[in-house]
């Protein structure tokens, strides 16, 4: 099953940091950011689930916008660490989850790519 695999449990550990990383943001952005953190995780869980259903080259448009998913999150974590509304732990917690997650993406992505 799709949620036994190393990148959906990665997806997993990235959304609990983000709910741990949520709960101490300030209030006035904890439902903009904290949130829409959250949910980018819970939509990657749904396109690792959709990739998995998948066969052969129908994979590639999941792990496409999963690669999209991943960079959003790298952005609105960036942003939130810049604005000191995300801690140095916590942001030191998730960039390695998303990077695992970005690696792990590519590379399944690669299996199903037809050459050009």
């Amino acid at each position: 099953m799709h949620f036994d695999t190393d990148i959906y449990q990665t997806v997993e550990r990235l959304g609990d940091a983000l709910l741990a990383a949520g709960a101490n943001m300030p209030r006035n952005v904890k439902p903009l950011l904290g949130g829409r953190l959250f949910d980018e995780t819970v939509m990657m869980a749904l396109l690792i689930r959709n990739a998995a259903i998948a066969r052969g080259h129908a994979k590639v448009p999941y792990y496409d916008e999963l690669l999209q998913e991943i960079e959003a999150t790298q952005f609105m974590l960036k942003r939130a660490f810049a604005n000191r509304y995300l801690s140095p732990s916590a942001y030191s917690a998730t960039l390695p989850l998303t990077e695992s997650v970005a690696r792990q993406a590519n590379g399944l992505r690669s299996k199903f790519v037809s050459a050009p």
